[in-house]
């Protein structure tokens, strides 16, 4: 019996991993995630691909100038990525933000809620919510 639990922990914990990616795309190696050009790109290529598809692991944290933020690794089909959602005053991630995301890098964000906003100043992420952070 305990073989199968030691089994059964190890297969869940690996399943956990990153899948590793490799960048195709011109546009993220020439910009940052943080420029406009760079996030136009990615909402692009999300907006086009199955959502379900579409997985996230938490990479840092970042505050500027009043507004925080979740990097988020971001990984589909053609889509090796890193997301900026912002998650100012959003009370889920409460706890994240007031570590400053420290030890929460390399978690997979299970069903997260999201939206891409396009305004005038480029696409926006907004992290909504999220089903589980699994670490």
């Amino acid at each position: 019996m305990r073989l199968f639990v030691f089994i059964s922990i190890a297969i869940l914990l690996a399943s956990c991993d990153k899948p590793q990616c490799t960048n195709y795309n011109p546009v993220f190696d020439q910009y940052k995630p943080a420029d406009v050009e760079y996030r136009n790109e990615l909402a692009g290529l999300i907006e086009t691909t199955d959502k379900d598809s579409v997985l996230f692991w938490i990479n840092r944290y970042d505050s500027v100038a009043g507004h925080e933020y979740m990097y988020a690794d971001v990984i589909g089909r053609d889509i090796c990525a890193v997301a900026v959602f912002d998650i100012t005053g959003n009370e889920e991630f409460e706890n994240y933000r007031r570590v400053n995301g420290v030890s929460y890098s390399g978690a997979q964000l299970l069903a997260p809620r999201y939206r891409i906003k396009h305004t005038d100043s480029g696409t926006l992420f907004v992290l909504d919510s999220v089903g589980m952070i699994v670490d």
